[in-house]
């Protein structure tokens, strides 16, 4: 190495170390942006969506945890939510493979979903076609096949022991449908928070079983050979990531109910709850809901992540 070189590299190497005793910088450090924003985000409020129903509650079932509440121990009318409860305990009772015969009785109750007097059907796809289309026949008939005699109340019965197992409160039926009684009485009462619950007991315990409920639409055929298009209930079912449950309820007594279990992030279920709102609304506040949480898992992970 010449003279010359061998002294620009001392003095470089010089004034670096002088550089590092006193303190002197000669380029800015890099700002840390990640960070930054980690840090703005998880310093900042979050607001909570208004909803139109009157009670709603969601749980990050992975962690308990409760993302948003909103008078959710109140005991308000059920309508067809009753009909998660209706098909766990059928589920219970039934083979899946068994087959299923509606009856006139089946076909006495309310409502007309285009089911056959003497027709049969598997236990399974009647299962998924009455949560599609919350056909009160399908329900009503899912009871009588069960083995317990419905002019005692034993189906009634045991759905209101399964709530009781479940610590479900707020929760008690008078009839497998959850149809009003009179313009009085609804045919089912339970609280957000129960209904979020059970439908979070479906998703870790019988989740195939409830497989169809969040399909848009499907066309069965039922072991007699008649077909029968079914389309849901819900507008929004199917276009929330990871739905696995869905299920509507709507009467003059309860307004617009909707439970689902979706799973927003990876690894992150969640159960939503409204109970009180409009038939329409129901779908919007779920969307809310679902768009909230969302926002609020990945705050906690990013939040987490910058700790």
């Amino acid at each position: 190495m010449s003279n010359r070189r061998a002294s620009i590299v001392v003095g470089i190497t010089s004034v670096a170390i002088i550089g590092v005793l006193f303190g002197m910088r000669f380029l800015p450090a890099p700002t840390p942006r990640v960070y930054v924003a980690a840090a703005n985000v998880c310093l900042s409020e979050q607001s909570a969506p208004r909803v139109e129903a009157s009670a709603a509650y969601v749980l990050d079932i992975e962690r308990g945890e409760v993302l948003y509440r909103k008078q959710e121990t109140g005991q308000l009318p059920l309508a067809s939510l009753t009909k998660i409860m209706t098909v766990l305990v059928a589920s219970e009772m039934l083979d899946g493979a068994a087959r299923v015969t509606i009856t006139k009785e089946a076909l006495a109750t309310e409502g007309d979903s285009g089911l056959y007097a003497g027709e049969i059907w598997g236990a399974q796809d009647l299962i998924d076609y009455t949560l599609i289309t919350s056909s009160n026949d399908g329900a009503h008939a899912l009871a009588l096949a069960s083995g317990q005699s419905d002019q005692s109340g034993g189906f009634v019965n045991a759905m209101n022991a399964k709530a009781r197992s479940l610590g479900l409160a707020q929760t008690y039926f008078l009839n497998d449908t959850g149809l009003d009684v009179s313009t009085t009485t609804s045919g089912a009462y339970g609280s957000a928070r129960d209904v979020a619950m059970l439908v979070t007991h479906v998703y870790r315990s019988v989740a195939s079983v409830f497989d169809a409920s969040s399909q848009k639409r499907r066309v069965f055929t039922s072991v007699s050979g008649f077909t029968h298009d079914a389309t849901h209930t819900s507008a929004v079912t199917g276009t929330l990531s990871g739905e696995v449950v869905a299920k509507t309820g709507f009467t003059d007594l309860s307004g617009g109910n909707l439970a689902v279990v979706a799973e927003p992030i990876l690894g992150r279920p969640i159960a939503i709850a409204v109970l009180g709102s409009s038939k329409i609304g129901r779908d919007r506040d779920v969307s809310a809901l679902y768009a909230y949480a969302k926002s609020v898992l990945k705050r906690s992970i990013l939040c987490e992540a910058s700790l």
